[in-house]
């Protein structure tokens, strides 16, 4: 009697042992790592000294990792972020997807995980403009690099007749509205509201022009990427997050 229970109590600890480990192995098991690419476009995501900021940046974490992960964020030019996800050298994005290289090489997630809003600032006037066509009847700056949804092919093609100014920065759209030489400003709320807290003296006019929504984009070329934006979107909630 006494043998079978020393032979039954030893298996029951080599079975333990070997459970054990086998859980402790699947724990020390390293994650899938994604690349994930980002932009320079404050205050929604920016490469810095220390490593990439943002608010996207700031979302993709809140939704990617828990699903079991690690985000590897790869900070690409902003002219060429659309070709390097199509071409597979990086697997996610979260972002605005309108772009034409995304057509066919990606797959686009259902779920808006938030908005960027839009805006029409001007000096001094309330400018309400519904429709694009409404900016006919102004000279707007649009900022460099900024496509706006895809709208930026409408307005600076010459046949639909806008009547439109590139700057670089902030203080250059706001000088040329000073000194009238323009009269609609086309930026986000968040930027513009982000660069007025060092402006306090700066008073412009908003309104909310179009609420894009922001969507999480696979590669197609990244390998079971239909599984892997299944378990990203399941992380985001349906109700959509606040606008940055």
């Amino acid at each position: 009697m006494k043998t079978f229970l020393s032979w039954l109590l030893s298996s029951l600890f080599v079975l333990g042992f070997f459970s054990a480990s086998a859980f402790a192995a699947e724990d020390a098991a390293p994650k899938r790592k994604l690349k994930m690419a980002y932009t320079d476009f404050p205050p929604f995501q920016e490469d810095t000294p220390e490593g990439p900021r943002g608010v996207l940046i700031d979302l993709a974490k809140k939704y990617v990792k828990p699903t079991g992960y690690e985000i590897e964020f790869v900070h690409v030019p902003f002219k060429r972020m659309p070709s390097e996800l199509a071409n597979g050298n990086v697997d996610l994005w979260m972002g605005l997807t309108h772009y034409k290289e995304f057509k066919g090489s990606t797959l686009i997630g259902s779920k808006t995980v938030t908005t960027l809003e839009l805006m029409t600032y001007a000096l001094g006037q309330d400018i309400s403009i519904k429709t694009l066509d409404d900016l006919k009847k102004y000279r707007v700056i649009t900022y460099a690099g900024y496509t706006y949804g895809g709208m930026i092919e409408e307005l600076q093609n010459p046949k639909n007749k806008f009547q439109t100014i590139e700057v670089k920065d902030n203080d250059q759209a706001y000088r040329l509205l000073v000194n009238k030489r323009a009269d609609v400003f086309l930026n986000y709320r968040a930027t513009v509201e982000t660069w007025m807290k060092g402006n306090p003296t700066v008073q412009l006019r908003g309104h909310l022009f179009k609420a894009l929504p922001v969507h999480i984009a696979v590669s197609r070329k990244t390998f079971e990427g239909a599984e892997i934006l299944k378990n990203v979107e399941s992380a985001v909630p349906t109700a959509v997050a606040d606008a940055p």
